[in-house]
């Protein structure tokens, strides 16, 4: 992990302590801490722990250069190839659930997961005007950490009394049969001369803070580097990648824009495959959005086999800021 260009990353243990306003769900009044928390942090419009970005809600929106950004520039789609779409329709999200664990006594850590349930969607296009296609069931889990302290207050209704002070990165994988783990997450910005770096998403915590921000127009790039141990390993243009790895940008709230990551190849020193996406920096300024690296095996888009190529994938989620 490095930190460069003021933006603060700290480990669990090394937080340090931002006051800031807080979003209090309404009434009757929580009195026990612990329970209070948990409110705070099962709390839909909690941006920061935002997990239903994988969503694509519906078909149509299953493609490479979508976006629900009036505003965005359609980067050139980079397809899987020309005559395929595939993407996540997700019909059963589960209600978040929260564990509290008490820190200090004025901490505490809470851990999230949700598990999204529904159906992975691949059209083919026969010709002009044709498309068929196939699903598979798919049970995929978000999860993440984020710590919240007491601010001194005395309200008589607890969740008025603990702010969220910092969160992990997002990441999440398949039920079952998840093959794909991400080792590594680069990303560079402000013309290349600052750099962020990421490895656990688990025991990376960002404060509240110290988000990273990204101007409004500018280029982000972000080099992953994964590996995929699929026992049936599919490689249709015997390139050496095993799977498809999308960049979700600009996640908030059911808006989002998709584009796709280029395989660059394998590193011969670790094994591990290499890839980069970019992309041009649009989405509303305020608002607190997510990067979702998102990896799919091959064998999910294109057999159809589903017991032999089950649904298998795995992701990272970064939050971000746009300023001017």
């Amino acid at each position: 992990m490095s930190k460069m260009s003021g933006v603060f990353l700290i480990g669990l243990w090394g937080v340090l302590l931002f006051w800031g306003c807080s979003n209090t769900p309404n009434d009757p009044a929580v009195t026990d801490p612990e329970v209070a928390v948990e409110d705070l942090a099962a709390d839909e419009e909690n941006d920061y722990l935002y997990d239903l970005g994988l969503d694509d809600q519906v078909e149509e929106n299953m493609y490479v250069g979508y976006s629900s950004y009036s505003s965005d520039p359609q980067i050139p789609a980079i397809t899987v190839d020309s005559t395929i779409r595939f993407g996540r329709k997700i019909n059963r999200r589960a209600v978040r659930r929260v564990v509290v664990e008490r820190l200090a006594p004025d901490t505490l850590l809470v851990r999230t997961r949700r598990d999204l349930a529904g159906f992975f969607f691949v059209f083919h296009q026969t010709d002009s005007a044709t498309w068929r296609g196939f699903r598979k069931p798919m049970h995929h889990i978000a999860e993440r950490s984020a710590i919240y302290v007491n601010t001194g207050s005395r309200d008589t209704d607890n969740r008025r009394n603990w702010q969220l002070q910092a969160v992990s990165l997002g990441s999440g994988r398949s039920a079952t049969d998840a093959s794909i783990r991400i080792h590594s997450v680069t990303v560079l910005y402000n013309n290349g001369a600052d750099t962020l770096g990421f490895r656990n998403p688990a025991e990376t915590y960002i404060s509240r803070g110290n988000v990273p921000t990204f101007r409004s127009g500018e280029e982000v790039v972000v080099r992953v580097r994964l590996a995929n141990n699929t026992a049936n390993p599919v490689d249709p243009d015997g390139s050496g990648a095993t799977e498809q790895l999308l960049l979700h940008y600009g996640a908030h709230r059911g808006d989002k824009a998709r584009t796709q990551f280029r395989y660059v190849g394998n590193d011969p020193a670790t094994g591990l495959q290499i890839y980069e996406g970019r992309w041009r920096v649009h989405e509303s300024r305020g608002n607190l959005h997510q990067a979702i690296i998102d990896g799919i095996d091959n064998g999910t888009i294109y057999e159809r086999d589903a017991t032999v190529y089950p649904y298998n994938s795995s992701h990272w989620s970064i939050p971000y800021r746009v300023v001017d």
